[in-house]
């Protein structure tokens, strides 16, 4: 999952090595560099377990506003649903939901499922964007999964506050799902049983 252009043991190394020859602020930057790029949670525990006392509460501000302007939002919301700061991941599913690619169900999948208890209407919005991706793109051989998103979304539909979020009630998006997608019969008997 790195970005094309870096190379992740060299920079990696370099962070060894700098470290052996107790260059600790150039492995640092390099540290925080990775992050920026790559926004994986265990640079970002290295990176805070090598700060002075009493600076990681700033270092952290700092990774989450990254994270949250950060261009690839599936990157971001994996980081933050996994670190976990859940209400950053809600406000970024909200504000940025027609960035969210559908077709990537294990980022998804997972960033869902850890909205679902503190923030449904976010999870809703997340399992959502699934059901929507596999519909238009007619891809019957993940029906049984947005079937059971549609399932995650209808449990969850009692615990969201439509008019606060903007969202479509379940109700509504389930009819509207219908009109779009009512052809689509195998859809629709997995989601009746």
């Amino acid at each position: 999952d790195q970005p094309p252009r870096l190379d992740w043991e060299r920079e990696t190394l370099r962070v060894r090595a700098l470290e052996q020859l107790g260059r600790r602020p150039e492995a640092q930057e390099v540290r925080w560099r990775l992050f920026e790029q790559t926004l994986n949670g265990d640079l970002l525990r290295d990176y805070i377990r090598f700060l002075p006392d009493f600076e990681d509460y700033d270092a952290l501000d700092r990774a989450f506003a990254h994270a949250v302007a950060h261009p690839n939002v599936l990157g971001a919301l994996g980081f933050l649903a996994r670190w976990p700061n859940l209400d950053a991941a809600a406000k970024l599913t909200m504000e940025r939901s027609e960035e969210i690619d559908g077709r990537n169900y294990e980022v998804l999948n997972v960033v869902a499922e850890a909205l679902a208890e503190a923030h449904p209407h976010a999870a809703t919005v997340v399992y959502r964007r699934m059901i929507e991706s596999v519909l238009e793109r007619g891809m019957s051989k993940s029906y049984s999964y947005a079937a059971k998103n549609l399932a995650d979304c209808a449990e969850l539909a009692d615990r969201v506050a439509w008019s606060r979020f903007a969202l479509p009630s379940h109700s509504d998006y389930l009819g509207g799902l219908l009109v779009r997608h009512g052809r689509k019969v195998r859809f629709w008997s997995l989601v009746k049983s």
